[in-house]
């Protein structure tokens, strides 16, 4: 019967010494996790630097050079902005000619149909006598 009364306070110094050793493994892996996280950490660090420093130069390189395109783009938009309003100018300045031409015209058709229908009405006139 001793060792029956024995046995559980012995299971609960047993549960309680591996509870003890299983928290001491954590503790020791978790160590080594913020050790590799520290490792891992650096690494990603340097990994990230060496890309950067191998990207950086052309990166740079393409961005003055999307600059010096950009700024030649900007200059022909101009110029063609510039050379569109040209021509929008002479073509209005040849419609306004056109409508004066077409105006010019009109009046002299209208004086001379006014002078056709006097001398047909002077006319009619005169054979009536």
């Amino acid at each position: 019967m001793e060792r029956d009364d024995y046995t559980p306070a012995r299971r609960s110094v047993q549960n309680l010494s591996n509870e003890s050793e299983d928290s001491n493994a954590n503790n020791a892996n978790n160590a080594k996790g913020e050790f590799t996280t520290a490792n891992s950490s650096s690494a990603s660090l340097q990994l990230s630097q060496g890309i950067l420093q191998m990207y950086e130069p052309p990166l740079a390189k393409a961005k003055g050079q999307l600059k010096e395109l950009i700024g030649k783009q900007n200059k022909i938009y101009i110029d063609l902005s510039a050379e569109k309003f040209k021509l929008d100018n002479a073509e209005v300045i040849k419609l306004q000619e056109m409508k004066r031409a077409i105006n010019i015209q009109t009046s002299k058709q209208k004086e001379l149909q006014r002078k056709l229908q006097k001398q047909q009405h002077e006319e009619s006139l005169i054979a009536k006598k």
